[in-house]
């Protein structure tokens, strides 16, 4: 059976990498889409490359004959461009149809019901912990929709060795998270006080990208670009900036402190030393209600006071699970849903949606539209370009 997976940016192309890399394993025929690939960074690619040559992966070029010739077509994609691409090809609207599924990359605490109504053209969509999956039977239970959701896990990262960093911090930091400058100039403040506080400790600074990188969601200010304007002069010896991943830190014994990142959540296959900064409060932007009860909740005065809480064990098992416990599952189901035909999908999206809307011309037409978002990014692109040159 063949299988096409479609993704793009960089944690979305690294799950679809580890999910191509089991169905493999489990004897699919795999192809590998990368959209835009450009907007990866040349590690990113290189590594990319690399474990798709060692699994003998075949890389394609997006083509609408690719995806119609799958069994089943895999994305790992933000909901809005799932649903851009399906309703772009008229024959994945109908029922006969290959195989949809969809994924989420991490924690899920951001427009919810949208991601859920969006991934609802899928048959099937994998969530990381029961907590999403939780939230989902709920949203299924409301719109009177066939549960076609399944929990998919973590995948393990690389246990480095080596080095002990059981003493020091590692801060996951997120290019939108907190996103206004006023907010972002204070996280800036306070990860300097921390060091300044705590000298005994390094405090290892992961930025989500580098200054001339991009992601997925644009920055309104670099977070090098908020240090260096709350302090002019020099930073602290022991606040170091790294681009190492995360887990070279916590696989040696660092606290992974983030505000929301899923990189803390993914330190729990080493330990239990992880910290979410609550100053900015319960906020759906900024994932605060994602880790209420985690008894790991801490303002920035209580981490530079050394406090310590351990983590509320119930909500770490509803949070984290490794993928090799659930991989089996998934793909038993995936070749079940095959074989008899089912596509939930289907019938679940006819009920969020109108047919007419769904099969509307309009979503097959390519419109040459400069939208004002479109704009605005380039604008800022150009300011802080201006910036760094003066």
């Amino acid at each position: 059976m063949k299988i096409c997976f479609i993704s793009k940016f960089d944690s979305f192309v690294r799950l679809a990498l580890n999910y191509a890399i089991q169905f493999k394993r489990f004897n699919w025929e795999v192809t590998f889409v990368v959209l835009e690939k450009n907007k990866l960074s040349n590690s990113q690619i290189s590594h990319l490359n690399n474990e798709l040559k060692i699994h003998q992966i075949k890389v394609e070029t997006y083509r609408k004959e690719i995806v119609l010739d799958s069994t089943a077509i895999f994305f790992c994609l933000t909901g809005g461009y799932i649903k851009k691409i399906i309703r772009s090809i008229a024959l994945l609207m109908e029922k006969d149809r290959p195989y949809l599924i969809s994924a989420y990359p991490g924690v899920v605490y951001q427009n919810i019901y949208d991601g859920f109504t969006s991934r609802n053209l899928c048959d099937l969509i994998i969530f990381p912990s029961f907590k999403e999956k939780l939230l989902y039977e709920g949203y299924c239970k409301e719109y009177r929709l066939t549960d076609n959701g399944i929990v998919g896990g973590y995948f393990k990262n690389k246990c480095h060795i080596g080095d002990d960093f059981t003493n020091d911090v590692v801060f996951a930091e997120q290019t939108v998270v907190p996103n206004t400058i006023f907010d972002r100039l204070y996280l800036a403040r306070k990860l300097i006080e921390f060091a300044e506080k705590n000298q005994h400790k390094n405090l290892f600074i992961k930025p989500r990208i580098t200054l001339s990188g991009t992601s997925l969601f644009e920055t309104k200010l670099h977070i090098l670009d908020a240090l260096h304007t709350v302090k002019n002069k020099k930073l602290p010896d022991n606040l170091k900036i790294t681009y190492e991943p995360i887990e070279y830190y916590t696989s040696q014994g660092a606290t992974c402190v983030t505000i929301s990142s899923t990189a803390a959540i993914e330190t729990l296959q080493f330990h239990d030393k992880i910290a979410f900064i609550s100053d900015f409060g319960p906020s759906e932007n900024n994932g605060g209600t994602y880790f209420r009860n985690s008894n790991v909740e801490y303002s920035f005065s209580e981490l530079i006071a050394g406090h310590v809480r351990n983590i509320n064990k119930e909500w770490k098992k509803q949070v984290y699970i490794s993928n090799d416990k659930c991989i089996e599952k998934i793909i038993e189901k995936v070749e079940r849903d095959v074989a008899h035909n089912i596509r939930p999908g289907y019938q679940n999206s006819r009920k969020l949606y109108s047919n007419e809307y769904l099969t509307s011309p309009e979503s097959r037409a390519r419109l040459g539209i400069r939208t004002y978002k479109y704009i605005q990014t380039r604008f800022v692109k150009l300011l802080n370009l201006i910036k760094r040159i003066l």
